[in-house]
């Protein structure tokens, strides 16, 4: 029965077709990685999680990322009214708002765990990808620098793992030479090889 489940899977067009669990009635549960910087991102983050279940068993796993720090932050202690401190502990706690509000604004019928991370160099977000624990992640938020975009597709490229990117410009992506099924309406990290339309 389980080779059914993965064959209509595969059918759908799930981000890791066969992949996930099934509980006792072989039902597909999808395992999605979701990643929040800020309270904005809920409301998107979900909506596209919702569509890739697309009826499936949903089970997130959100992160909190704070959000890069802009020139101007770097430059607000100057004035003697803000430390540095207080401007990464303001992103911080965005971050921890944002996956609490996530975790609360998930469907009732969804497992939604959360934690938040220091930044995009966690050393276990990029373990969690490189072992293929999810389905698919989806970001609410992008990597400001390169090398970060690279080491986080480095590492879903090597579990496997579609990301997703919320963005301006929907468009069908290409993962690891195969098409990231049902992910239209972002732009995977890094990914070289984007195909028009």
């Amino acid at each position: 029965m389980r080779h059914a489940v993965c064959a209509r899977a595969a059918r759908v067009g799930y981000p890791k077709p066969g992949a996930g669990e099934t509980d006792g009635r072989c039902a597909r549960v999808l395992h999605l990685g979701v990643v929040v910087q800020r309270r904005e991102h809920v409301d998107a983050v979900l909506l596209e999680s919702a569509r890739l279940a697309d009826g499936a068993s949903l089970r997130l796993s959100i992160v909190g990322i704070p959000a890069d720090l802009r020139a101007c932050d770097y430059m607000a202690p100057l004035s003697g009214v803000v430390t540095y401190e207080d401007i990464v502990a303001r992103a911080l706690a965005d971050a921890t708002a944002a996956a609490r509000l996530t975790a609360l604004a998930a469907p009732a019928a969804a497992v939604a765990t959360y934690r938040c991370a220091e930044g995009w160099r966690c050393a276990w977000l990029l373990e969690e990808l490189r072992r293929g624990s999810f389905d698919g992640v989806v970001l609410g938020g992008r990597p400001a620098r390169r090398r970060d975009r690279r080491r986080l597709s480095q590492a879903a490229e090597a579990g496997g793992t579609a990301v997703l990117t919320l963005g301006a410009t929907p468009r069908r992506t290409l993962v690891a030479g195969r098409v990231a099924a049902g992910l239209s309406g972002g732009a995977v990290v890094g990914a070289g090889v984007r195909p028009a339309g």
